[in-house]
């Protein structure tokens, strides 16, 4: 992943459905676009506070265009027009990129994750870059949009929401290995690699810090009393990753008496 792709802002608070209308309503307004006003006229966002929010993604995922006034369809988004559903989801589950692939990446090693682990998992990777809130908001719009292009589905609601990969997801990973797979990061933090610079600044008000051989340092600066479920999350992370590691070993272990038994004496 390269410095730009870590350091891209991720959309939150944005509405799938609302972004469903923006681009429906763009296939009739040519490469010049159209003005923001009519375009959330059109809509009947004027007054929806998640509009701003959803364009941002729709930007972020490289769909739509524009300036403080007007709004268009990239070339991309134009070429989805001529696509059926199949084919658009296709396109669009290819054109993952930077986070969003690691996070798929997440959900489709794992086969499930809950919201909270996946927060989890993010901050363990990233540090802690945004507030609570805004990062639930993240990890949610994100996981709609997964579940809206069906590599994923996407079940329950708040923390304990469940994103399962599906048959479709699985086939794009395993079909585009590399195109699908996320290069290994700038700033590795396995043993033995250069150790990345602590997020937490001097001024934390609660600053924590777990280390693990295999995910490298999670720190966090708690806050609040909210921030103990983020923790929580961590450790029931880190203690499934130790159980798939035992089983795994248990197994290795298994394989090796087994076949010293049947050495001829």
């Amino acid at each position: 992943m390269t410095k730009e792709e870590v350091n891209t802002p991720l959309p939150y608070h944005a509405d799938i459905k609302i972004l469903e209308k923006i681009l429906t309503d763009l296939k009739t307004s040519g490469k010049d676009g159209i003005k923001l006003e009519t375009l959330w006229a059109n809509i009947g966002a004027m007054n929806n506070k998640h509009r701003s929010y959803t364009l941002n993604l729709g930007k972020f995922l490289g769909l739509v265009d524009g300036d403080s006034s007007k709004v268009w369809l990239t070339d991309f988004g134009i070429a989805l027009r001529y696509m059926n559903q199949d084919e658009k989801n296709q396109k669009l589950a290819r054109k993952l990129f930077g986070k969003y692939l690691t996070m798929f990446k997440w959900i489709y090693d794992n086969h499930e994750m809950r919201s909270n682990e996946l927060k989890a998992e993010f901050i363990g990777t990233w540090g802690s870059t945004m507030s609570s809130s805004v990062l639930d908001r993240t990890i949610t719009t994100f996981l709609n949009y997964c579940n809206w292009i069906g590599i994923i589905s996407y079940q329950g609601r708040g923390n304990q929401a469940k994103a399962i990969i599906t048959d479709f997801g699985k086939r794009m990973l395993d079909s585009n290995p590399e195109e699908m797979t996320p290069p290994t990061t700038d700033t590795p933090t396995s043993k033995g690699k250069p150790k990345k610079e602590s997020p937490l600044s001097k001024d934390a008000i609660y600053p924590i810090i777990i280390q693990t051989n295999d995910r490298g340092d999670f720190e966090y600066d708690i806050q609040s009393e909210s921030d103990w479920a983020v923790i929580d999350s961590v450790i029931t992370a880190m203690k499934e990753r130790w159980k798939k590691s035992m089983n795994s070993n248990q197994n290795y272990s298994n394989r090796i008496k087994e076949e010293d038994s049947r050495k001829p004496t």
